[in-house]
């Protein structure tokens, strides 16, 4: 496999692929090896890239598992490439687990909302929850991309904070 090696540091390494996909080698043993993947998701690309240091990337992460645990399915429609939710369960077969992590979704999406305004929402929704990159963003939303990767960053920011303090 040819490789060219991006960064070499002590804890990661990170390489293209011949496919040109960008990955990391996360963990390296005598029978095991594990490599992630850049391209998985769009807050993965920004931390690859290090537009978003590791924390807010795992506050992305913890959004995006509340997305997934309170029923959200992510369909895209092929012709439109337009995303929707759709539950995974009917109303009358809702778990517990399902509604708790759509009330804490629910708060921070109200959180961000009143911190930073209905674009920050509407942008951490379209990176986080339905993997749509800031110029999919812009363009279905007719607004500028300016700003917006900091707008991103500190609204995760916000939600570091909110997570520690309020839930």
């Amino acid at each position: 496999m040819k490789q060219k090696i991006l960064t070499k540091s002590k804890k990661r390494v990170k390489f293209t692929t011949e496919n040109e996909r960008i990955a990391e080698i996360r963990y390296v043993g005598k029978f095991k090896t594990v490599v992630r993947y850049a391209d998985t998701t769009v807050f993965d690309r920004f931390l690859f890239e290090e537009k978003i240091n590791p924390e807010q990337f795992q506050i992305a992460e913890w959004v995006y598992t509340l997305a997934l645990a309170s029923g959200i399915n992510i369909s895209t429609s092929s012709f439109l490439n337009n995303a929707t939710g759709v539950r995974a369960n009917n109303r009358d077969n809702i778990s517990e687990k399902s509604v708790n992590a759509r009330l804490v979704l629910n708060k921070c999406l109200d959180h961000v909302q009143e911190r930073r305004g209905v674009v920050a929402k509407s942008l951490l929704e379209a990176l986080v929850i339905y993997h749509k990159s800031i110029r999919e963003w812009a363009k279905a939303t007719a607004s500028s991309r300016q700003g917006k990767l900091d707008l991103f960053k500190k609204t995760l920011d916000d939600l570091i904070y909110f997570r520690d303090h309020h839930i």
